[in-house]
Formats: C-alpha cells, structure tokens, sequence
C-alpha cells in the first residue's frame, strides 16, 4: 500500500508532491481534480505510514470510508476484484485500530480466515469455537476465530463463499454482538472489529440467492470499493518501479534492476486481470530471468511476448 502515487508512506511526503507538481505532470491530470484532492487530504488528515496503492482521488475515498468506520463499531465490507489489496487494506484497519486504542499485538492480534476454504460441516465450529463432546470428534475444547481475534481485527476474506445457513448463524452474532461456542450455555461477546471482503457486489450474489438480503444489509453499512489496476493505469509505471524496489528487498536479490520504456509501455496495454498481485509476481518473474542490469519485454513472462499472443489467437500451443 508513493511519490507520485498514494502508496502513502507519509502524509508529509504526499503534500511535498502536491506542492511540487510531480503529481499533476506525471499523471496528466487537470488542475482541478488534484487541487480538489489537495484541499480534502488537508481536510481528513491521513496518518503517516498509511499505506496502500491508488490514484490520490481512489485514495482519498478510501480514506473517507475507514474513517467512518474509525469511529462507529460496526462491520466493514471491502469489495474489489481479486488481487486489488483487500487482505492489505484489512492489515492497515487493523494497525490503525491498534494505533487509536494503544494496544500490543498480544492484546489486539489479526485473526484472518478464507471463507472458502471453511468446510461447511466445520464451519460453525471453527468460527465459534466448541466444547469438549460438543460433538462426536470434540476431544478438546476449540477456540474460534470469533475468540481468538480477542480485541483486535477479524478478517473473513471471500464472504460470498459462506453457505446460506452459515450466513444466518453470522447475522445472528452481528445483531446481537456475542456467540455462544458449541456445547457451551456461556454468551461471550464479540469484542473484535469485524472485516468482511468479496470479489463479487454483495448486490449481484442477493439477487442470485447465494446471499441472505438481511444479512447483507448488515454488511452494506460501510462499504469500501478497491479499483483495479486497469482503471488506475496512470500509477502503473510508478507502482512497478516502487513494487521492484520492494521485491528486490524482499528476496534479498542483490542485483539492481531497471525497467525499460518498453517494458513500461507494454504493461500500459496490459489489462491486468489479476491486479497488482499479477504486476508482483510480472515482476518476479523478471528478476529470475533477467540477465542484464534493465528487464526488458525478452524477461517478462510468455503471455507478454507477441509471438505467444499470436499462438494463442490462432490456436497454436506448440
């Protein structure tokens, strides 16, 4: 989660670029929309270190919604495609709460879980823990998700993906703000700040009946929407520079790499389905096979090659 783009590292760094321009002559923007831009930042105050990929106007947006939700404990529903930062966006609410409350990570730690990947015979268990015989193979006592998230953040990413009955075991907790763990007669209280995220608009899966309507009215209260990559194409030669930075670091490759216009001018007609996980592992991809000190279109992967886009028109695999 940038110089010319709003991975913000510092709210200092963000009104320096302003005041230098950089932003407007980089991203051939008009006046307007970054003096508006400007004049809002000032206005909400984003924290230093906030960080997160966008365009100053998407960010700003964002901004507004998280702090929204800052003051008010209700749940909180990302929704953006796969690949547009929704477990990153859940990790910076999560510190920003720690932040606000003064509290250790002991006391406030990060529960996240894939709803998709919770067999639906479990789920209930896993959600909201059990007793010991609550059931045939319960020889322990099983904290939940709901518990062991304690005072700090509960991320369950890919919402859509909970079966209907599931669903209506979740709304309960939210109306009511406490559970009860299976084979136990003790209520205990939801304390965590809850995070929700799906690929899919709440409002197309209601209208599919693979949502409850109450249920989703709940999560609609607050609703952050992540664009993608490919409508935020003006931030894309600043991201993949910052995000090389990063994996370089990251993998401690200790080659410096360079990307040249071309590779740059070849990402612009990408369409990015996969976001800014696909540029990240593009990017990797290149690190590995590139054997000069700048990736060019050779290093990238096949699918970026003309040669392999014309076999796949013409139906040629081999």
């Amino acid at each position: 989660m940038e110089s010319r783009i709003s991975s913000l590292e510092s709210q200092t760094e963000f009104k320096t670029e302003f005041k230098k321009g950089s932003l407007r002559s980089s991203h051939k923007a008009t006046q307007e929309v970054f003096k508006e831009a400007s004049q809002r930042i000032k206005a909400l105050e984003i924290p230093p270190g906030f960080s997160f990929w966008a365009t100053p106007k998407n960010l700003l947006a964002i901004w507004k919604q998280i702090e929204i939700a800052s003051r008010h404990e209700v749940p909180i529903l990302i929704v953006g495609e796969s690949g547009t930062g929704k477990e990153l966006l859940s990790r910076e609410l999560w510190k920003l709460r720690r932040e606000n409350r003064g509290m250790s990570l002991a006391e406030a730690p990060l529960v996240a879980i894939n709803s998709a990947a919770i067999p639906t015979d479990i789920a209930e268990s896993l959600l909201f823990g059990h007793e010991r015989g609550a059931f045939t193979s319960a020889r322990d006592r099983q904290f939940g998700r709901f518990e062991l998230a304690r005072k700090g953040t509960l991320f369950l990413d890919e919402i859509q993906c909970l079966d209907l009955g599931t669903q209506a075991k979740m709304l309960r907790v939210l109306e009511s703000k406490s559970f009860e763990p299976l084979g136990s007669r003790e209520t205990k209280n939801v304390e965590c700040q809850l995070v929700f995220a799906s690929n899919i608009p709440l409002e197309i899966l209601v209208e599919q009946n693979r949502m409850r309507r109450d249920l989703y009215y709940r999560l609609s209260m607050i609703q952050i929407f992540l664009p993608t990559l490919r409508d935020q194409r003006e931030i894309i030669d600043e991201v993949a520079k910052k995000m090389l930075k990063k994996i370089q670091s990251h993998y401690r490759i200790r080659k410096t790499f360079g990307l040249k216009d071309s590779v740059l001018a070849r990402f612009q007609k990408h369409d990015w389905p996969g976001n800014f996980r696909e540029l990240e592992h593009v990017l990797l991809y290149a690190t590995l096979h590139c054997e000069s000190e700048s990736i060019s279109i050779e290093d990238l992967p096949p699918i970026f090659q003309s040669d392999w886009q014309r076999r796949i028109s013409n139906g040629q695999w081999s």
